[in-house]
């Protein structure tokens, strides 16, 4: 009989067990994405709902047409606006954290950028880089600027119109990027995204998301410095 009564008795605890597990989950998953969207409203963000216009506009930057927008907070500028968003599409995440920028003070050649491997500082870096050059192939022709070895030795830039890229990009570009730490940058005409790989393994981290703000922001000013004629 008692065997019968503890038979019976483990399922149940072991259900009780489960759903104890999902609430607790739930709450923290809740709690955290709470302290976040607290984090983001703390630098001017408020959250959207997804906007079709806006999820088009990315699935044409990321040349993704599957893509699905969630997540979105926007921040409106003097003269732009800026949006912290998440981008996932069937298959799986695209970016779990970029940052747009769409302005009418933008006039951009389609590029983008994708930082390189340090060889010096891995030692497959060099093996590394020939793979992710493989990849960024697929994005447009690699475009290379002999008088910025700074540049060409920090990231790679592949566009599908070289010849205005080669009009647009300039001194003040090449020497702010080659400053910077690794990100990734996609433009094209009135909008670009940066994404910021640090961000998203810390993505409650209000000093990293500010940083990567203000890195935004300046990518914004520098890339306003030359319009494609």
């Amino acid at each position: 009989m008692n065997g019968e009564s503890t038979g019976t008795l483990m399922p149940i605890v072991a259900l009780l067990i489960i759903i104890f597990g999902v609430i607790l989950y739930l709450f923290i998953f809740k709690r955290g994405r709470n302290k976040g969207q607290e984090m983001l409203q703390s630098l001017g963000f408020t959250a959207i709902a997804p906007d079709k216009t806006l999820e088009r506009r990315l699935a044409q930057l990321y040349r993704n047409p599957n893509v699905i927008l969630r997540e979105v907070f926007q921040r409106r500028l003097p003269d732009a606006s800026m949006y912290i968003f998440a981008l996932d599409d069937p298959d799986g995440v695209v970016t779990p954290r970029g940052i747009a920028v769409l302005s009418s003070n933008l006039s951009l050649p389609q590029f983008r950028i994708f930082p390189k491997i340090d060889s010096k500082q891995f030692g497959l870096g060099g093996l590394g880089n020939k793979v992710i050059e493989r990849a960024v192939a697929t994005a447009g022709e690699k475009v290379e600027f002999p008088a910025f070895p700074e540049f060409v030795e920090k990231y790679f830039l592949v566009s599908e119109d070289a010849d205005s890229l080669e009009q647009f990009f300039n001194d003040q570009m090449a020497d702010y990027f080659s400053r910077s730490q690794l990100f990734s940058v996609l433009a094209e005409g009135d909008m670009f995204v940066f994404e910021d790989y640090g961000m998203f393994f810390v993505k409650n981290d209000l000093s990293k998301i500010s940083q990567s703000v203000r890195r935004a922001m300046e990518i914004y000013e520098v890339l306003q410095t030359k319009r494609v004629v």
